[in-house]
């Protein structure tokens, strides 16, 4: 999620922290606490002092939760951190990352710009009927999202606004959707290359995938491995793969780092670097 951010907001600091291959987590939680990066990133990864590994890990949920486009109840309610933590987080990230609201808010101003009534379409509140208004933005890819209006949270009644668009799925159908193309597409290049190996005669399989996590299941790790290895480079191919499919609308300036773990089950995995 926090990749994609960068491919879609082009903010600055951001592209740059990802081709730094900065721990967001970290760096999140310095700019909160106003400590520097380096401290914090010893604590949570090289000391592993519990009480810094915890609120990492808390900071880890608020980055994931804020790219799906959750509002500050929500990380509260997931996190357990106080109301008063989740705000000076989104503060810091507002200070780190400016390019993420501000394309958040052209998002906005398009959908309210080109949205038109659905007809036949009516929302209903308390007795009273409201017309329902689409709106959509064209991703860089050609994929076209549409967002519908809501009657609103309760809160909103109150200043005499019944109808709206959500901001949770305004903020989250961009960032999940190319998400969701990118991993289909270098699916779609794993299999030809399993494809181009005759499937390795069946002793290597592509089991399954879990949002953006890929699993292979082979007879033995030395018959694994290099077949990994040769995934974990396809899969890491995406600001090729996209650059030159989209040449006029994409310019990926950033990595799409990939992990791979090998073990006997996946409750015992240890992480293999080629």
């Amino acid at each position: 999620e926090v990749v994609i951010q960068g491919v879609l907001t082009k903010d600055k600091q951001l592209c740059q922290d990802l081709r730094d291959r900065v721990d967001f987590h970290c760096k999140r939680l310095a700019a909160k606490e106003g400590l520097k990066y380096e401290d914090v990133l010893r604590w949570c990864k090289g000391d592993e002092i519990p009480e810094w590994v915890d609120k990492r890990t808390k900071a880890k949920i608020f980055s994931f939760q804020r790219a799906y486009g959750a509002g500050v109840a929500t990380i509260v309610d997931s996190t357990g951190m106080s109301k008063n933590d989740v705000e000076a987080l989104i503060a810091a990230e507002l200070v780190l990352y400016p390019g993420i609201e501000l394309f958040d808010k052209k998002l906005q101003d398009t959908i309210m710009k080109n949205r038109v009534r659905v007809e036949d379409r009516k929302l209903f509140f308390n007795g009273l009927a409201f017309n329902q208004y689409e709106g959509h933005w064209d991703s860089p890819t050609g994929t076209r999202y549409i967002w519908r209006e809501h009657i609103t949270p309760e809160f909103m009644h109150k200043k005499g606004k019944f109808t709206g668009f959500s901001p949770t799925e305004r903020k989250n159908y961009p960032m999940q959707g190319l998400g969701g193309e990118i991993m289909q597409t270098m699916l779609g290049k794993v299999w030809r290359y399993f494809l181009e190996n005759d499937y390795f005669n069946g002793e290597v399989l592509l089991v399954n995938t879990v949002h953006d996590c890929l699993l292979l299941d082979g007879q033995s790790e030395e018959l694994l491995k290099p077949i990994a290895e040769q995934v974990h480079k396809i899969l890491e191919t995406v600001p090729e793969v996209f650059n030159k499919a989209f040449p006029d609308t994409l310019n990926i300036t950033v990595p799409f780092p990939v992990e791979t773990e090998i073990g006997h089950d996946l409750f015992d995995m240890n992480v293999v670097h080629f």
